[in-house]
């Protein structure tokens, strides 16, 4: 579930400028295209009418991504939910345990 992306913008070159919306009840301010895989700068643009045209465009691709059901949310802004850490030690295997054991089985280790 998302809002429609909206641009934010001045008429400073100097401040920054970003497209917002909110996606799963949570605010998303994107800066430019990287997190939908697109080259999309628009707070390096030398004028406002190319700065507000690669605004424009970035909206546009953020919205066909949202529509796609692609996710343009940074895994970096993404808030993890932390386990307890007896709760990640008792879902988690050691992988060579069991390997240790069988290359082992035979062997009398007081001996090595």
């Amino acid at each position: 579930m998302f809002t429609t992306p909206t641009i934010i913008t001045s008429n400073d070159l100097a401040k920054r400028s970003y497209v917002t919306f909110y996606f799963n009840n949570e605010r998303v301010r994107e800066y430019n295209g990287n997190n939908i895989g697109k080259r999309i700068t628009p707070n390096r643009s030398n004028s406002l009418e190319e700065r507000n045209q690669l605004l424009n465009t970035l909206r546009y691709e953020l919205h066909k991504a949202l529509e796609a059901e692609i996710s343009p949310v940074s895994k970096h802004s993404v808030k993890q939910k932390e386990l307890p850490e007896n709760d990640i030690k008792a879902n988690v295997q050691d992988p060579i345990e069991p390997l240790n054991q069988e290359a082992t089985a035979g062997l009398d280790l007081h001996t090595l």
